[in-house]
């Protein structure tokens, strides 16, 4: 939660937005670390290499980390529940590996010009989503557990269409 204070001087007003601290909820598992916050566990590790959005939901399906199956790729609010606003460079607890420059997929399809071509990403490094065409690469951090739901797909205004003509 970001909490707003301003600085008051005869130039100008400042505005600072100050995070606070976040609440340790991980507990390292070795191979999964658990996010007592939310129930969900995390493969501590992410893929070696981006891949499609079609093809990283088979690679989560396929996982069998800590001898369990049933892995999943994260929603929008999943993956977002990961990111810590007091970090940057990477926006996440220590606990995890640095995820690097690679965006990380969502199974939260994006409504805009095209429904089915497009899905939520997040950078772990820097803490932000956008939407992506789902041929593009991306990275996978999978998880397991109960909040699995599917939310109605999210509208975004910040699409992109480049005519490669």
């Amino acid at each position: 939660m970001l909490h707003k204070f301003y600085i008051f001087s005869l130039a100008m007003p400042i505005l600072l937005y100050c995070a606070q601290p976040a609440v340790a909820s991980f507990v390292d598992n070795g191979l999964m670390v658990l996010d007592q916050s939310t129930g969900l566990q995390w493969e501590k590790g992410q893929s070696d290499s981006e891949m499609a959005w079609e093809q990283a939901l088979s690679y989560c399906e396929a996982r069998t980390t800590g001898g369990v199956t049933d892995w999943r790729l994260p929603n929008k609010k999943e993956l977002e529940s990961l990111v810590d606003d007091t970090r940057i460079n990477p926006a996440l607890d220590p606990l995890f590996p640095a995820p690097g420059s690679s965006v990380f997929w969502t199974t939260t399809t994006a409504i805009g010009y095209d429904f089915f071509t497009y899905a939520w990403i997040a950078s772990l490094n820097t803490g932000t989503s956008y939407t992506q065409v789902k041929t593009w690469g991306g990275r996978v951090r999978c998880v397991r557990g109960e909040s699995g739901e599917q939310p109605m797909p999210i509208e975004s205004s910040n699409m992109l269409l480049l005519n490669m003509e």
